[in-house]
């Protein structure tokens, strides 16, 4: 997952619409509601007047491995659509329209109802009834949940939201908490919170992270660069290395790579050296990402997408990096480009 795929925002827009369609939801609302209560099944409706045909999915991502996983697809009938889900605590799902177009969303023991309206090559969505964790997420700046000041304040405000825990996942991975700090943030989730798969994904997450704190030894890993010879880190020892891991898929990381490359043309080779790790699994669209950004330095690849290098590192959103001292300890954890032109690689 990059830092920020396409998530959509969050529409008000209940007050415009007509009076046709508020007595549809009104019913909607009230009926579903009563059946919320206690049952097996999760039910995501939408309204979709002149849409009729249209394809919609519905997907997560596994957790896991990072893939989407597609769950079910529909079709858009008489303005309507529906899916039934077996859900037990809170997880962000995505409808998807015309493969590109996504709503995500907190999947909880709430029926979901939704309108959809088509102008042109956009879609707006607005939510009519969810559960508390939606209606949290649809009220913020997404942008927010992954830089670390506004994450680490919904940690703290939202400790009995299911929400606080997946942004704990991601703040994790992307900013060098210590031990204690993201020790002290699992102690004070509720146990509401903790009984998420989020959780529960969060505590292998944190004892590879803790492998990997700045002051502890590299793990080792080779891989095979662009020409298929083997790389291994150990090659690379008596130097600094940075471990860039990235993706050709990934937007955030292409439009960190000419800047990479400014910083990388003033250093010296027999001080620093940057190390890509990609995480991408189409050899082509890799190779063609190197020659596209004019990336000079090595470049590894499993081509297994998130593989048991990025495993190794507890990554499991790009871009992130590691510095590596010339003894293959761990000196840094997703610095910046001006943080590394403070140091002595020139």
């Amino acid at each position: 997952i990059t830092k920020q795929n396409d998530i959509a925002l969050f529409y008000q827009k209940i007050a415009d619409m007509n009076f046709r369609k508020i007595g549809f939801w009104e019913i909607a609302v009230i009926g579903l509601a009563l059946l919320s209560c206690n049952r097996e099944e999760v039910a995501i409706q939408g309204i979709a007047e002149g849409m009729d045909g249209v394809e919609v999915r519905l997907a997560k991502l596994n957790l896991k491995d990072n893939t989407t996983v597609y769950l079910d697809t529909t079709q858009i009938v008489d303005g309507q659509f529906e899916f039934k889900v077996k859900q037990s605590t809170p997880y962000l799902h995505a409808l998807i329209i015309r493969d590109t177009i996504k709503h995500n969303f907190f999947l909880e023991e709430v029926d979901i109802l939704l309108e959809v309206e088509s102008s042109g090559d956009s879609i707006e969505w607005t939510t009519l009834q969810s559960g508390k964790e939606d209606q949290l997420f649809q009220t913020i700046d997404k942008d927010s949940i992954f830089e670390r000041s506004s994450g680490q304040a919904f940690m703290e405000s939202y400790s009995d939201y299911v929400f606080a825990v997946f942004t704990a996942y991601y703040q994790f991975q992307l900013h060098p908490y210590s031990v204690e700090e993201m020790e002290a943030f699992l102690n004070r989730f509720s146990a509401y919170a903790k009984a998420s798969e989020y959780y529960a994904a969060i505590l292998p997450l944190v004892e590879r992270i803790k492998n990997t704190a700045i002051g502890a030894e590299a793990p080792h890993f080779e891989a095979p660069d662009t020409s298929g010879q083997v790389q291994s880190l150990s090659d690379f020892k008596g130097k600094f290395v940075l471990l860039d891991f990235w993706a050709s898929w990934c937007a955030p990381c292409r439009v960190e790579n000419p800047k990479l490359l400014t910083f990388y043309q003033k250093t010296n080779r027999q001080k620093f050296e940057i190390l890509g790790i990609s995480v991408d699994e189409s050899e082509g669209r890799w190779k063609g990402a190197i020659l596209q950004d004019q990336l000079p330095w090595p470049n590894v690849s499993l081509l297994s997408g998130w593989s048991a290098i990025s495993e190794l590192y507890g990554v499991k959103a790009v871009p992130q990096n590691y510095l590596i001292n010339p003894e293959g300890i761990i000196a840094g954890k997703n610095l910046s480009i001006e943080a590394l032109e403070k140091m002595d690689f020139f």
